[in-house]
């Protein structure tokens, strides 16, 4: 078992930080994640005639190119030399999710069904042409309503979306509507893709022959046939890349091939799934992934040793566009896509990215007192408001605080981890609420992991399925020079020697 802290040291002078403790990782190999960048993958379409080029603007606007002092200055524009590994920002990323905070009608509340997504055939050839004895895919239904049985065995029937959203590692059920009727010698292929450029090799593109097995636990079978309408059990991999993914089926008959153009109510989530043991992520005890996955709200300690203040936080990892709001915080740091199904990479760019510095991520950290030109970090009641508006116009968000990263770090992973991914609650105060069931790994973190936390992650690492709480720890001490002391200097007249003073306790 091996412990480690997500997140991010505050300023000096705050008495007090909360941190992300994540439990449970298994010791694996780390194979190469590979490389993304760019747009999103798109099926390729027949090209329409370029409209006319409008008389490009004198002055580039902010929203369209970097600043003035961006494209002068290196150091100005937020980007570190460590940071081309993972490939140029993603330019349409947020286009692939919601791009506004407002819910859709009848969300939460009401649960409306969708309507079956049927698309216009064509076949393998792309000429359109459907020839007399082809099977023909008419229609699919995911069975995606929050009142469905995907939605409820998957424990996502909360998340205000109308798409299917499922856990990596179990089964969900699709219904095909067919042209004719299904026989033996039909053969039916479904496929999912993610990403700009998906690859077979690196799980961006995953092809399911129905009836076979297929590679790295994904297959998927015939349940029932019945006259035109076919229904499959799709069984999904426990290492999934988690994501937004392309759905498309594939039919081959005596008579010719046919595939069902994409369309965008047929996209599915794939999110990490504490329920599955073989998950790494998985989550042995109920309560914890009630508590720790599915729980939309939680309290948040602060202050200092001596007075500890506490204050409700709303997680709001179920409410509409959250979860694409959590993508997108990964797209932004052009994280590659094949290197989405490990949890650890994943909480890792979430870390990083929930704070601005050198990344453009989701909050500005203010302790100076003035936040004339945000929101005061005690304002925040909640993570929802703040990922909102980072998805809809990608910019980082005024103020927090060490609190606030933390609350929105916690909303974001929302899938219990077979790696045992909850968060371990540490506090100096003995009145501080924790899980007595929950092994006590903090004290055996090297002194150095303790003195790097990053908070504002718990909203963020719970929407994507990992368990996780926001911890509160108190005199924390950062050591800046490795001695594994606090060292203070002074000169002949014990007058401390600021310069060399970097050591502090907070």
């Amino acid at each position: 078992m091996e412990g480690f802290w997500v997140g991010r040291l505050g300023l000096p002078g705050l008495r007090s930080h909360l941190c992300l403790f994540l439990t449970g990782m298994m010791d694996r190999p780390r194979s190469d994640v590979g490389r993304w960048g760019g747009n999103p993958w798109h099926p390729p379409n027949t090209p329409e005639p370029e409209p006319e080029p409008e008389p490009e603007p004198e002055r580039r606007s902010r929203r369209g190119g970097r600043s003035f002092w961006a494209r002068c200055c290196g150091c100005c524009s937020c980007r570190n030399a460590a940071d081309d590994d993972w490939g140029p920002e993603p330019s349409d990323s947020r286009d692939r999710g919601s791009s506004s905070g407002t819910r859709r009608p009848g969300s939460r509340g009401s649960d409306s069904r969708r309507p079956i997504s049927r698309g216009s055939g064509v076949n393998a050839a792309g000429d359109g042409t459907i020839r007399e004895g082809m099977l023909v895919v008419t229609g699919v239904d995911l069975m995606s309503s929050r009142s469905d049985q995907n939605r409820r065995e998957h424990h996502t029937d909360e998340y205000e979306y109308d798409e299917l959203i499922v856990r990596r590692g179990q089964p969900f059920h699709v219904l095909l509507l067919l042209s004719r009727t299904y026989e033996s010698s039909d053969r039916i292929t479904l496929e999912l893709l993610i990403g700009n450029n998906p690859e077979v090799g690196k799980g961006t593109h995953v092809i399911i022959p129905v009836g076979k097995g297929g590679s790295g636990g994904w297959k998927a079978q015939v349940v029932k046939a019945n006259g035109q309408n076919l229904n499959l059990r799709v069984h999904t991999s426990p290492s999934a890349i988690i994501g937004k993914f392309q759905f498309t089926v594939r039919t081959q008959s005596d008579a010719g091939e046919f595939q069902l153009p994409f369309d965008p109510r047929n996209e599915i989530y794939i999110l990490f799934n504490p329920w599955c043991p073989e998950d790494i992520v998985y989550v042995d005890h109920e309560d914890w992934r009630q508590e720790y996955v599915l729980n939309e709200s939680g309290r948040i300690y602060y202050g200092t040793e001596a007075q500890i203040g506490e204050r409700t936080w709303n997680y709001g990892q179920f409410d509409h566009g959250v979860l694409d709001a959590c993508l997108y915080i990964l797209d932004r740091r052009g994280m590659p896509y094949g290197g989405r199904g490990d949890p650890v990479s994943v909480s890792r760019v979430i870390s990083a990215m929930v704070n601005s510095l050198d990344d453009n991520g989701v909050l500005i950290g203010n302790w100076s007192g003035d936040y004339s030109r945000g929101t005061n970090p005690s304002a925040w009641v909640g993570s929802v408001e703040i990922l909102l508006s980072y998805l809809r116009t990608g910019y980082s968000v005024p103020y927090g605080q060490c609190w606030v990263f933390a609350g929105v770090t916690t909303t974001g992973l929302l899938t219990p981890v077979t790696l045992n991914l909850a968060v371990r609650a540490q506090c100096g105060n003995p009145s501080f609420p924790s899980s007595p069931d929950i092994p006590d790994t903090i004290h055996h973190l090297p002194s150095t992991h303790a003195l790097n936390p990053n908070l504002g992650s718990s909203t963020v690492l719970r929407c994507l399925g990992l368990a996780t709480r926001t911890v509160t720890n108190f005199n924390s001490a950062h050591d800046t020079d490795t001695s594994l002391t606090m060292d203070i200097y002074f000169d002949e007249n014990m007058k401390p020697l600021e310069h060399l003073n970097h050591d502090s306790v907070w």
